[in-house]
């Protein structure tokens, strides 16, 4: 008897623990999509293997993506950082930044860095490393950046290689690319 009056209070209790955790409510998972193209000199970048998501079909956060994002209104404009990678074999892209306000008219949104990145588990590197990609809007003037979401294109005139070339006069330096990244973000913390 006293059993049966410890174990009703301890599922009593289980009840009344768990009613309160399923009232609470969660943000929905960041999503993204990106894609990059990379040439010049070698440093060409086969876009079927970059793909991160579609435009149709963002990739979410744990459902077989990393996605990590944050557009956060700072004077006038937004700080952001973004990152994406999807599968074993997967690439990702994280620029970081401050860039300016989407206004019709209004100043040129500014630069991001981004790094293209090669996620092999066994020896993973940074294959295209840059500090300086411009940003242009999607839709200039019609809500590309907001508060949680960003969406554009990045060139990158100056994408470093991490393989070297050889030089005249011997050794090596590093090959220099150009590249377009296009990229959505979706549910970024604010």
């Amino acid at each position: 008897m006293i059993v049966d009056r410890i174990c009703v209070g301890l599922g009593c209790a289980l009840s009344v623990g768990l009613a309160g955790c399923s009232s609470s409510s969660s943000s929905p998972p960041a999503e993204a999509y990106v894609t990059a193209s990379v040439s010049g000199g070698g440093c060409d970048l086969d876009l079927s293997q970059f793909a991160i998501g579609s435009q149709s079909s963002l990739a979410v956060n744990g459902q077989g993506a990393n996605v990590s994002c944050s557009v956060k209104a700072n004077g006038g404009g937004f700080d952001v950082s973004l990152s994406a990678s999807q599968g074993i074999w997967g690439f990702s892209v994280t620029p970081q930044g401050h860039v300016a306000a989407d206004v019709d008219g209004g100043p040129a949104p500014g630069t991001l860095p981004a790094d293209i990145n090669d996620r092999d588990p066994a020896v993973a590197v940074t294959l295209y490393d840059n500090t300086s990609c411009v940003l242009s809007y999607e839709s200039p003037g019609h809500g590309s950046v907001g508060p949680g979401k960003i969406w554009g294109t990045l060139t990158c005139t100056d994408l470093v290689s991490s393989q070297s070339v050889q030089v005249a006069g011997g050794g090596t330096q590093p090959m220099v690319c150009s590249g377009i990244i296009n990229f959505e973000f979706e549910n970024c913390a604010q």
